[in-house]
């Protein structure tokens, strides 16, 4: 009977160390990193498609980061396509962002640029609205600002029906940005572009990106082929 009873609490005690690892890493997954491996080459050679990575979730982006991006968030998933993709944040909320034969400026200043294969031809000049910040709209800046728009016009719309700065018909957008060319934005929004500028999409093929889309920041990866660490 005394055996019995210090076999018990024995059980309990080696029971509970694997049952609490295992707890443990459920909730590491769940709030703060996520393994997988990347199925894009956007930011080759740093990351290659194919490598593992560890990603981690709750960060504030800052220029340089390499982050995935949901496009189920954007309202684009496609399911025949990588639900995920990846790019280097460029631009955060607030900076004044310009490509001037295929260079980029950020605030006036040339930028640490990853991009490989650069288009001399390409130009674009647009500032990142901050949340609740209020910014001129215009056919131009339409462009990038389109796909967001779209997003927090829907959700203003199931808050408060009749109600949205534009509305959801975007047809009609032109006609009311003549008479009211202001614009209060809801989230902050960033610019992410594919080292490898052969692949994508990334902020030149999706606009700018809500911070509710960025899923998490790609802290180091290991090659399919290679011992090496990434950067």
């Amino acid at each position: 009977m005394g055996s019995k009873r210090r076999h018990i609490p024995s059980l309990l005690r080696y029971g509970a160390l694997p049952l609490g690892v295992v707890l443990l890493v459920l909730l590491l997954r769940a709030f703060l990193f996520v393994p997988l491996t990347l199925q894009t080459s956007a930011l080759s050679p740093s990351y290659p498609r194919g490598a593992w990575v560890l990603v981690l979730k709750s960060f504030e982006p800052e220029h340089g980061d390499c982050v995935l991006i949901d496009l189920g968030r954007l309202g684009l998933a496609n399911p025949s396509e990588p639900s995920l993709v990846a790019g280097r944040v460029v631009g955060l909320p607030g900076d004044s962002l310009e490509l001037r034969q295929g260079l980029l400026y950020v605030n006036g200043r040339r930028a640490l640029d990853h991009r490989r294969a650069l288009n001399v031809s390409e130009h674009y000049a647009l500032r990142l609205p901050r949340a609740q910040g209020v910014y001129p709209l215009s056919p131009v800046s339409l462009v990038a600002y389109r796909q967001a728009l779209i997003q927090e016009q829907r959700a203003e719309e199931r808050l408060h029906p009749g109600r949205g700065q534009l509305g959801l018909d975007s047809a009609r957008w032109m006609e009311r940005i003549a008479s009211r060319a202001l614009y209060t934005f809801a989230q902050d929004y960033y610019w992410v572009l594919a080292d490898d500028t052969s692949s994508g999409p990334d902020s030149r093929h999706l606009g700018i990106i809500p911070c509710e889309a960025i899923v998490g920041r790609l802290l180091f990866g290991l090659g399919t082929r290679s011992p090496f660490v990434y950067p």
